[in-house]
């Protein structure tokens, strides 16, 4: 019962839609030294309790994304490690399923003893008695020979991603019904500009996703969008506060809705992930 209390409130905190103008507090490197530490480090996803962060790490040793994971114990981040289904191929953008028992993230990785592929595909891993099981890679209509990437799911499976299936880069929603996901709907808060990296709310109210459309503050920004009575609202900026003249993207709410984590880049790779602490809800609604 606790935690569907929690649940329940981080997603009325952060995606509430007559929330009062947002404000926020400090913005810091993500555990700088530990977690973010000069090397390519993005795309952080976090259990409920916020105790273990999973995000993706490009180290210089080993020259391609793997993802890691790292713990909060007394009062510090453990050194990352990465997780045991990863290091061998490319793998990136995991997210959590709002129970914690999936780890959604994309892959280069190969099937049925091919070579690695050109494209990430989204892949899913489940939570054994002990650590992760073996990942699986999500069957068509979700996967394509083109990018399907930056996976983030609700509580009834409805998976949220970006793929240029289409010949562009747009955020997409699949339904889960009796087990199989129906066909991608390419979603109407796209610009024809650059849209990707979603980050759905548990209860689908609202999306947070990156995009190169005009009126932004730098290369691609941060906007919001919520869910009303079937229709989307207008997609708005999430301003200066938030978005910088770089690449913003890859956002994640933790789970008590005080932090925005979001992912800096430039036109050449991620760089960092930056800290935010919100002091008010972020909303659909302008300042």
């Amino acid at each position: 019962m606790k935690k569907r209390i929690v649940v329940l409130v981080s997603t009325i905190f952060f995606f509430s839609l007559n929330a009062s103008p947002m404000t926020f507090g400090i913005q810091e490197p993500f555990a700088e030294g530990v977690i973010t530490t000069g090397e390519p480090e993005y795309s952080p996803t976090f259990t409920l309790d916020g105790k273990t962060v999973y995000f993706t790490h490009e180290s210089r040793e080993r020259g391609f994304p793997a993802i890691y994971s790292s713990h909060f114990s007394d009062g510090k981040w453990s050194k990352p490690e990465v997780v045991p289904f990863s290091g061998k191929y490319v793998d990136e953008y995991p997210s959590l399923s709002p129970d914690g028992s999936k780890l959604y993230f994309a892959s280069k990785r190969p099937t049925a003893g091919g070579s690695q592929k050109k494209f990430n595909d989204i892949w899913v891993v489940e939570r054994a008695s002990k650590g992760w099981g073996e990942p699986i890679r999500l069957e068509n209509p979700i996967n394509t020979d083109l990018i399907d990437s930056h996976p983030s799911v609700t509580r009834d499976g409805t998976i949220y991603f970006h793929s240029n299936r289409d010949g562009n880069m747009d955020v997409y929603r699949s339904r889960l019904v009796n087990g199989k996901y129906a066909e991608p709907e390419k979603l109407p808060f796209n610009s024809g500009a650059i849209d990707g990296e979603p980050l759905v709310s548990p209860d689908e109210s609202s999306v947070i996703f990156s995009s190169a459309r005009e009126g932004g503050l730098g290369s691609g920004d941060l906007y919001i969008t919520c869910l009303r009575g079937g229709t989307w609202t207008p997609a708005r900026n999430l301003g200066p506060e938030i978005n910088t003249p770089d690449w913003d993207g890859n956002p994640f709410i933790s789970g008590d809705g005080k932090y925005l984590y979001v992912s800096l880049g430039n036109d050449k790779a991620w760089t960092d992930i930056k800290q935010i602490r919100l002091k008010k809800p972020l909303s659909c609604e302008a300042k």
